[in-house]
């Protein structure tokens, strides 16, 4: 089933300071900026890593976050955190959170986003997010976390989202680059039926081309259910008149065949965990390793 085209209400950026997070704000500015939409800035305090205290023990922020909020100097996303001497570990890692996501606001404005928010939560970090996400809206998110000592390993966090993200959420990487180009990989799945249409609504708003791929299978010199996948595709994109839709049979293992034909610039977008012969790889360690070698933005649908 193919489903309509998706109705984008914001575009909700995840903020930390690991060192994909200056990216991810790009990426988020960027969206928000050419798809006329708000952009919601979260920091999660995560008290799983603090013997689960409650959000009582922070106070909150929320609202417009103006320079007035910002007692501390800002600090560069990706930054060490260094609790100012006496201060205790909750006055710390509130003010932490004031200087990230005033960072990313400021960022974001430099990048021309017009309507920028932001909040601070508390909670178990990945429950923290996925509650803060409203309907409609676009999750980006980097592909690690400050937790992520790995750097060959997809974040935990980001992982727990993905799987149980009930809308579209796009995965950065580690380097911004300018989109020139929307990849979609179909396999048939439900999941990907599911990120078709915002593959082609993101293709059309944002005026770029839109690859579809399909990966034959192996020892098929012809494979009439990857030609049927692709013409999926031709009918969602043929009601989008203004868009340039190319259709390619890849061929070869499939997350190797996807990584090699993607090219700097381009947005790759995936159904996710769903039961297809893409998604059947798109589990565990392959997952990780897709997320790892596309070196792209990733957009991918529960």
């Amino acid at each position: 089933m193919i489903h309509t085209d998706p109705t984008l209400s914001a575009v909700r950026l995840a903020v930390d300071g690991s060192p994909y997070a200056e990216a991810a704000a790009r990426y988020a500015a960027l969206l928000s900026r050419r798809l006329a939409l708000p952009l919601y800035a979260v920091h999660v305090i995560d008290t799983g890593l603090l013997g689960g205290a409650s959000l009582g023990d922070f106070g909150s922020v929320g609202g417009d976050l103006g320079a007035s909020t910002l007692a501390a100097p800002l600090v560069e996303l990706g930054g060490a955190f260094e609790p100012a001497q006496g201060t205790s570990v909750y006055e710390a890692l509130e003010t932490r959170a004031r200087e990230l996501l005033g960072r990313a606001r400021e960022l974001a404005e430099g990048e021309g986003a017009e309507h920028v928010f932001a909040e601070v939560r508390a909670g178990f970090a990945a429950d923290a997010l996925l509650e803060s996400v409203g309907e409609g809206e676009l999750l980006v998110l980097g592909r690690q976390g400050e937790g992520t000592r790995d750097a060959a390993r997809l974040g935990g966090v980001a992982e727990r989202v993905l799987r149980r993200a009930p809308g579209a959420v796009l995965v950065t990487p580690e380097r911004f680059r300018e989109p020139r180009r929307v990849v979609f990989a179909y396999d048939g799945s439900e999941p990907a039926a599911q990120v078709l249409p915002y593959a082609v609504a993101l293709a059309a708003r944002l005026e770029l081309p839109l690859a579809a791929v399909s990966v034959r299978g192996e020892g098929r010199e012809e494979d009439p259910l990857a030609g049927a996948h692709l013409e999926a595709v031709h009918y969602a994109a043929s009601r989008r008149g203004e868009l340039t839709l190319s259709k390619h049979v890849l061929e070869g293992e499939v997350v190797p065949a996807i990584v090699e034909t993607l090219q700097e610039g381009d947005l790759l977008a995936i159904g996710a965990f769903g039961e297809g012969r893409l998604s059947a790889f798109f589990r565990g360690s392959t997952t990780e390793a897709l997320l790892r070698g596309a070196e792209v933005p990733v957009l991918l649908h529960g």
